[in-house]
């Protein structure tokens, strides 16, 4: 099934799907059911109010929902009228979502049902049943053009304030081209949403099956590994892509479970490194064809896919090969090719690039950088921070980071952003966060702190820190000490921390 010219706007991809198989299930959440047809006409009269409030191209509308169903409705409706879609993180703390509606000059925000949106002064759309929306006719044209944002989606930044990265909107209809072709996405399936609307591989599984016309099934992230394998056979599901953390709690539980009778042909997996335990599991216990997918939110979500049939006992899955109009280079710290076998930071370039980060021209130009090995006009490097290795066989392994990024149970984490929120407080001299691994498969986020008074609770930091950052990001321990370990060049040694055992906490302080 082809998806058909590059010219084609997502959103009328969609509309085409409404009119060739009107009938046909385009959503499942749980008991609620959405046609295409009354997709088709549920998002018009969606985009035909924001149109009136004056949505357009690069008016951004922001998503408070907490229902999958309605955060896809919200994008493809938001699309339709020409916007760009932010979706903030419902559990996010109020001052961060405050943060991003002004960094984006937000020109709507769409509230969902049971939300309670009245601490923000932005203009509010509020979400009403299906059968309560007055049909309208299609909007007018858009007037958007492709090289409009889609979507901004902020992630964590170094500095303690989080950054918008900017996807237009041809990138997206290419994206979803190549990721179709890539994991071979069928009409017939049904398709799993478990990722929050935050993260962009959620924009990627709901836009992947309604731009296809296949089904969209939304699933709650909290789901047990018993619930979520009860919830693939009630619905059907035939394609699922799951967290790297999670999918590798489904794996290790077939140590002392036996694998279901399931229609899943398909399991894709990313977001971290792949256990190679938990692959030996999958394939020899479930035998459903797994992926490695791996991508940065600045290179349109998933640049980079791999087939797993091996892996590799030191370096785990590959990253895969560039799908769609993309290039992957390793470079050394003087921009030249690493020859096989030898590591250096993974550049990932071609057409499919994010514009940048919004109102930051300084940080875009830093993290996307001309291109010396393409001969096309303006061509762009995205300098990924990520080390990785080509093995003689050609394959991609991910090694580590350059910097203090990770990727934190599916999520991508700037150390340094909590550092800053952390060392804010005023009773906090010196401050570092690591993610420590003390037990397999089990990662937590620790703070180590200098205090300048002995005042402050426990209880009271991590309270400093949940006001400010999101559930992910709140470390779930904090240690005292006198002081830092530091290296020879007096920088604190993150390593050492993170080879350190646990000190316990002063009980005292909780």
């Amino acid at each position: 099934m082809s998806l058909g010219s590059s010219g084609i706007p997502v959103e009328e991809q969609i509309r085409r799907r409404a009119r060739e198989t009107p009938d046909a299930v385009a959503l499942i959440d749980e008991d609620r059911r959405l046609s295409y047809a009354q997709l088709d006409e549920l998002t018009d009269a969606l985009a035909t109010r924001m149109r009136e409030l004056g949505v357009g191209a690069e008016r951004v509308v922001a998503a408070f929902v907490h229902r999958k169903l309605e955060a896809a409705v919200t994008l493809v409706a938001v699309l339709k009228a020409g916007g760009v879609y932010l979706p903030l993180e419902a559990g996010a703390p109020v001052e961060r979502k405050a943060l991003m509606l002004a960094d984006s000059d937000a020109a709507l925000l769409v509230v969902g049902s049971g939300v309670d949106a009245d601490g923000f002064d932005t203009e509010k759309l509020h979400w009403a049943e299906p059968e309560d929306v007055p049909r309208a006719a299609a909007p007018e044209p858009n007037g958007a053009r492709p090289g409009n944002a889609a979507y901004v989606l902020y992630t964590s930044g170094t500095t303690g304030r989080p950054k918008g990265v900017v996807i237009a909107r041809d990138m997206l209809a290419a994206q979803l081209r190549a990721i179709t072709v890539g994991f071979g996405l069928r009409r017939e399936d049904r398709i799993l949403q478990f990722s929050p609307m935050h993260v962009d591989t959620a924009i990627e599984q709901a836009l992947s099956a309604l731009t296809l016309g296949a089904t969209l099934v939304v699933s709650d992230e909290t789901l047990s590994v018993s619930g979520m394998l009860e919830f693939l056979e009630r619905h059907r599901v035939t394609v699922a892509h799951l967290a790297t953390g999670y999918w590798h709690a489904i794996a290790n539980s077939l140590e002392w479970r036996d694998w279901p009778e399931l229609p899943l042909r398909h399991m894709i997996v990313g977001g971290d490194r792949m256990s190679v335990k938990a692959a030996a599991l999958w394939q020899r216990k479930a035998g459903i064809p797994l992926t490695n997918a791996y991508g940065p939110t600045e290179t349109v979500i998933t640049p980079t896919i791999s087939p797993v049939t091996a892996i590799h006992e030191q370096l785990g899955a590959p990253l895969g090969a560039p799908i769609g109009d993309r290039t992957a280079y390793i470079l050394d710290e003087n921009f030249k090719e690493c020859d096989s076998g030898v590591a250096g930071e993974l550049h990932l370039g071609g057409a499919m690039l994010a514009r940048g980060y919004l109102g930051r021209p300084g940080l875009s130009a830093r993290s996307f950088v001309a291109d010396p090995f393409s001969d096309v006009p303006g061509a762009r490097l995205y300098r990924t921070g990520d080390i990785v290795r080509r093995m003689p066989d050609g394959e991609l392994y991910f090694i580590g980071r350059k910097d203090s990024q990770l990727k934190f149970r599916g999520y991508r984490v700037e150390l340094g952003e909590i550092d800053s929120v952390l060392a804010s407080h005023p009773a906090v001299r010196e401050i570092a966060v690591v993610a420590r691994e003390d037990s397999p498969g089990n990662p937590r986020l620790v703070a180590y702190t200098v205090l300048r008074q002995d005042t402050v609770t426990l209880a009271e930091l991590r309270a400093h820190a949940a006001s400010r950052l999101p559930a992910h990001m709140v470390p779930t321990v904090f240690s005292i000490l006198d002081a830092l370990p530091l290296t020879s060049n007096s920088k604190v040694d993150r390593r050492a921390l993170r080879g350190e055992a646990f000190r316990p906490t002063d009980t005292r302080r909780k």
